[in-house]
């Protein structure tokens, strides 16, 4: 409690204070570059943080506990124990030849700097000519830069997806090359019709594809709103543009059909193998509880699929369409901090998505594994904090990755092979995305050996010194308080 104007803290006017940086807050509301907003944010907290927050908040993580005798005497004294997280270890499954020469050509496909896929499906707006795009403006709000910016995003989106599901399951990448392939296909046949129409509220492409363009013209005489639908002739089009839809579908309708051709799953066939041999053995699984994440909804439900036809009966899936129904279920099976009463052993294992990575305790379990690489490491502190948690009863938290590699007799190029997969998918994503680094070290993968440490106070080292100080030297430390200085030879 302070009086704004006449503050007990470093900033003694704290109107004075915050009145600026509101206003450059307010500034970044209207800035498009999200470069300069992350910097400009960045630059609003920190001021915040160190002038303000600092001399008010004492915020401790268990590295900083652990650090300070003091405070980790006490978590003893209260019989709380902070379990400890062993190094992830990888799991390699093995591709053929054949499967690992279209895995890698999939990759180098896929690349921003490929010259075989345009990704021009999620570009038309970039592509169109001055007076088309003065239209568009009209029409929509939103001025040609910025609509070149959101083409160029889309694009950009629609790469990292894919390359991310090809990491999730060959069944994930299957679905989305698929739908892609399929929306590629409707912008195809609308430049053959000779109409274009841009509607991203709508789903032109099954409109299109189920030969329905009657309905969507109809919808365009009744639409109130014009962002709903716009119609374009092909004229209004860059030859650019035009040519690189013809390009690209070639390239998919080989690739899909190069991917149709795959039915073998060595990814499912080696996890299948790891939960019988490994990840459920009471040795290193102490409740026989599993955790398995992956970013895609659609490899969680092939999973279960998977695993229930493979007699797999005590297992969950859980997505955003049914975490909320799920959450007294989840709770009851795999929450450590629920009354005993309340406790029940009705599921062994949980698929799910991002949408138990926060929120929730399922410490129960001790094991994660992730079906797809976690390249976010802030994603994967948040679903390691899933079951490294006060009140588990376990002492080591296990973490599993999956990593793909080509088949050999030779665990070294066992190794070797599975590093070079890596080199490909940060290729592959581009320096832009959020991944552990640019720069893998050769056999222990860098860090994806390792967990991300917690953060830790720096300040509380010296503390921590003059605390010992105080106790050790209680005289000597008064007389320095008190301004007393001893020089001594």
């Amino acid at each position: 409690f302070q009086d704004a104007k006449k503050s007990t803290l470093e900033v003694g006017n704290l109107q004075h204070f915050f009145r600026p940086l509101i206003d450059d807050y307010r500034k970044l509301k209207h800035e498009r570059d999200h470069d300069k907003i992350a910097r400009g944010v960045k630059k609003i907290y920190k001021e915040i943080r160190e002038k303000v927050l600092e001399s008010i908040i004492v915020r401790r993580t268990r590295t900083d506990i652990k650090n300070t005798p003091e405070y980790w005497q006490d978590i003893i004294d209260q019989g709380v124990t902070f379990p400890d997280i062993v190094p992830p270890k990888q799991i390699l499954y093995e591709l053929d030849e054949h499967t690992d020469n279209l895995y890698d050509l999939t990759l180098k496909t896929l690349k921003k700097e490929s010259k075989d896929l345009g990704y021009y499906r999620y570009q038309a707006i970039k592509f169109l000519r001055p007076e088309a795009k003065d239209a568009y403006q009209k029409a929509t709000g939103v001025n040609p830069s910025q609509a070149d910016r959101i083409s160029d995003q889309l694009a950009h989106i629609m790469r990292i997806l894919l390359v991310k599901r090809i990491d999730s399951s060959f069944h994930a990448f299957k679905m989305s090359l698929g739908r892609y392939y399929d929306a590629n296909r409707a912008m195809l046949k609308m430049i053959k019709n000779g109409t274009i129409y841009i509607a991203p509220k709508l789903k032109v492409s099954d409109f299109i594809l189920n030969e329905n363009e009657a309905e969507l013209e109809e919808i365009l005489r009744n639409a109130e709103d014009t962002e709903t639908i716009n119609a374009y002739p092909v004229e209004d089009f860059y030859e650019e543009f035009l040519q690189g839809i013809k390009d690209d579908h070639s390239t998919l309708k080989k690739l899909k059909a190069k991917w149709d051709e795959v039915t073998d799953d060595p990814k499912y066939d080696t996890f299948v193998h790891k939960i019988n041999t490994e990840l459920m053995d009471s040795s290193i699984n102490d409740n026989k509880k599993l955790l398995i994440f992956s970013e895609s909804k659609e490899t969680t439900r092939y999973l279960y699929k998977k695993l229930k036809q493979d007699g797999f009966d005590r297992i969950l899936s859980v997505d955003s369409s049914n975490s909320k129904n799920l959450s007294e279920v989840i709770a009851h099976n795999f929450d450590a901090n629920q009354p005993i009463t309340d406790q029940k052993d009705d599921y062994d294992i949980i698929l799910t998505t991002e949408v138990l990575a926060e929120g929730v305790n399922l410490h129960r379990s001790n094991i994660i594994l992730n079906y797809d690489i976690p390249w976010n490491a802030t994603r994967l502190m948040q679903r390691i904090g899933r079951v490294n948690r006060i009140g588990t009863e376990s002492t080591k938290i296990y973490i599993y990755n999956f990593f793909p590699t080509s088949r050999t007799d030779n665990e070294i190029d066992l190794n070797k092979k599975a590093y070079m997969k890596l080199q490909a998918f940060h290729s592959a994503l581009g320096e832009d995305s959020q991944i552990y680094s640019t720069r893998e070290e050769f056999d222990s993968f860098g860090l994806f050996e390792k967990v991300p440490e917690e953060e830790k106070d720096e300040r509380l080292e010296f503390l921590n010194y003059l605390r010992k100080f105080r106790t050790e030297n209680p005289d000597l430390y008064q007389k320095i308080k008190n301004g007393v200085y001893i020089v001594r030879n």
